[in-house]
């Protein structure tokens, strides 16, 4: 397992568009590697891990009291696209995005099972929002990509 680094302009833009869509929340970012599984060429994902902002538990935003998993997500990138994977009423839903490719291609919504699902409401635009705004950081600060 290597020790993955997510660049720092990296995890400050994507925080910021996190929270941009859900603003009742904080989010920490850490990278995720997985044996045998490759997603880009430094093989790792990113997990958003997400807790309350607002919280009236614990003066510090990060401290487990207000660690709020249902919110809990992660960032697959790639060359082509980028996946954003998490848990929506005990099933993981994942959102696949890849601007290159002819709409309505390019992007879509598959369960656990790959199979194409429709986008779940209330959160999944704004899930599609997230993954046009993180692709091109993606492209910059993880996968590499030359123009």
């Amino acid at each position: 397992m290597n020790n993955v680094l997510i660049p720092l302009e990296f995890e400050l833009a994507a925080i910021q568009i996190a929270q941009n869509h859900f603003p009742w929340l904080r989010f920490q970012l850490s990278p995720i590697q997985e044996e045998g599984i490759v997603y880009n060429r430094s093989s790792d994902a990113i997990y958003f891990e997400a807790y309350f902002q607002n919280s009236l538990i614990d003066y510090d935003p990060l401290h487990k009291n207000n660690y709020y998993p249902s919110f809990n997500f992660y960032l697959l990138p790639g060359k082509r696209l980028i996946q954003l994977s998490g848990w929506w009423r005990n099933h993981v839903l994942t959102f696949i995005y890849a601007p290159g490719d002819p709409e309505p291609y390019n992007k879509h919504w598959q369960n656990e099972k790959n199979l194409a699902i429709s986008c779940p409401y209330p959160d999944g635009d704004k899930f599609e929002q997230m993954a046009t705004a993180l692709f091109p950081l993606v492209q910059e600060y993880l996968v590499g990509y030359e123009r």
